[in-house]
């Protein structure tokens, strides 16, 4: 689980065999290396920062020889607050000559 300004950090695998990896609505904003390995290794995984209200998912999959393993990760949005001042003066100006 990420927070909104992304970051990164690193999966141990433990395995007696090749396996790669897979990633699944990461688009550009997840990065994972290496792609595959052999036997024991760690994937560094690296979430980009977002930008957009709306959270974000995807899912990583190691796979070899017919076993596999997936990692979900959710990235949260970032909080946003918009204020119309035009309204908020319209709104003290009648309260004012009220």
């Amino acid at each position: 689980r990420y927070n909104p300004f992304g970051g990164s950090f690193t999966v141990d695998v433990t395995s007696n065999i090749d396996w790669e990896v897979q990633v699944a609505g990461g688009g550009d904003w997840l990065s994972v290396s290496p792609w595959k390995g052999n036997g024991n290794g760690s994937l560094t995984i690296e979430a980009a920062k977002n930008s957009n209200p709306s959270p974000r998912e995807a899912t990583i999959t190691v796979s070899g020889s017919g076993l596999t393993q997936a990692i979900e990760v959710y990235q949260e949005g970032t909080a946003k607050i918009t204020i119309d001042i035009r309204s908020k003066i319209e709104v003290m100006i009648i309260n004012f000559f009220i």
